[in-house]
């Protein structure tokens, strides 16, 4: 029983990666192409995705995470954006938190 369970998931597995949107995921990843993610907390990743699941969590190497945070300067009280990044050499980067997958030119 738990044979054919695996054999099922497997083949569910193939036939996500074959069409609809996991179908650019395969591509992207079999290409090595950069992604573009944008998360639901408003930063941004490029990487490469080295694996993902139905529930569209992704392995992702060469990782730079990109967001921007408002300060204040102390003295002229004036608010000024400042942009970040951070690079990660491997993240594990869940599915739920994803909002928009792009590829990068």
């Amino acid at each position: 029983k738990e044979e054919s369970m695996q054999k099922e998931t497997h083949s569910v597995d193939n036939v996500l990666k074959n069409k609809g949107p996991f179908m650019l995921l395969s591509k992207v990843t079999k290409l090595n192409s950069k992604i573009i993610i944008s998360s639901n907390d408003n930063h941004k990743f490029y990487g490469f995705i080295r694996g993902f699941d139905k529930h569209c969590n992704l392995m992702l190497e060469d990782v730079t995470e990109i967001w921007k945070e408002e300060t204040t300067d102390a003295r002229s009280l004036k608010k000024k954006v400042v942009i970040k990044e951070k690079f990660i050499p491997k993240l594990f980067f869940r599915g739920d938190a994803v909002i928009l997958i792009t590829i990068a030119e």
